[in-house]
């Protein structure tokens, strides 16, 4: 791993890293908080076209989110730890082992999505849009939506919250932080997903310290979220875009 070329961190990494944990819970909840604003959503999307006001409102909260999760640990990071952890969370890029990773794990998520886009529990939460009519523009808007969100959510959990703390403290204890943080950050779609984050949390987290870097993490979580909110709209509807 290149982390035994770089010179460890000072013993004031301890409090900089608390700073930069206090700050990531501070992104997460920013978005989490605005995403379920009923009064935001009132305020500045009411005027628009009635049964668009769900939509222009989730590709917001999922564009900001990701802007928030990326920006705000980056920045924190910057001023707390300098270059050294910068170069950890952008990591490098080893294409072989990521489209290895990409395929294994990505190709056999996007076959669960299908199977699990006919549970009624799962097509009641995805899409989070329930519009009557989907046509390319409005999907393919909510595609990039849940992208750039991703990005940013994966700068956060597998950059910031694992590879940092991996090299500082340790694989196990790093996996065990990131690891109940995204657990905790799934209960509020329900204990379920919860549940299922713990797994699939573990294979990012592997992903990520095989490859040295948050690009195949990014990609696979992208793809699992593509495909299991277009599968559950698809069991829910049985036909593609008009």
């Amino acid at each position: 791993m290149k982390f035994n070329d770089i010179p460890k961190f000072s013993s004031e990494a301890d409090a900089y890293f608390d700073i930069v944990l206090l700050v990531c819970c501070i992104a997460f909840m920013l978005y989490w908080f605005l995403s379920i604003s009923s009064k935001i959503k009132a305020t500045y999307f009411m005027g628009k076209n009635a049964e668009m006001v769900d939509y222009h409102f989730v590709v917001f909260t999922k564009i900001f989110g990701g802007f928030v999760m990326a920006i705000l640990p980056l920045t924190a990071i910057y001023f707390c730890m300098y270059d050294v952890a910068m170069s950890l969370v952008v990591g490098e890029w080893h294409w072989k082992e990521t489209m290895t990773w990409i395929l294994a794990m990505g190709i056999p998520l996007m076959i669960a999505s299908y199977f699990s886009g006919k549970n009624p529990n799962v097509q009641m939460k995805y899409p989070e849009v329930k519009l009557k009519f989907w046509d390319k523009e409005r999907g393919l808007k909510y595609a990039f939506s849940w992208m750039v969100y991703l990005v940013g959510y994966e700068i956060m959990f597998r950059g910031v919250l694992f590879l940092i703390p991996a090299y500082y403290f340790g694989f196990w204890l790093a996996l065990g932080l990131n690891l109940a943080l995204y657990s905790i950050s799934h209960i509020p779609k329900g204990a379920d997903e919860a549940v299922v984050a713990l797994p699939i949390g573990f294979l990012l987290c592997l992903a990520t310290w095989q490859t040295e870097g948050i690009y195949a993490a990014c990609v696979i979580h992208i793809l699992m979220a593509w495909s299991g909110n277009y599968f559950a709209w698809f069991h829910q509807n049985k036909r593609g875009f008009v």
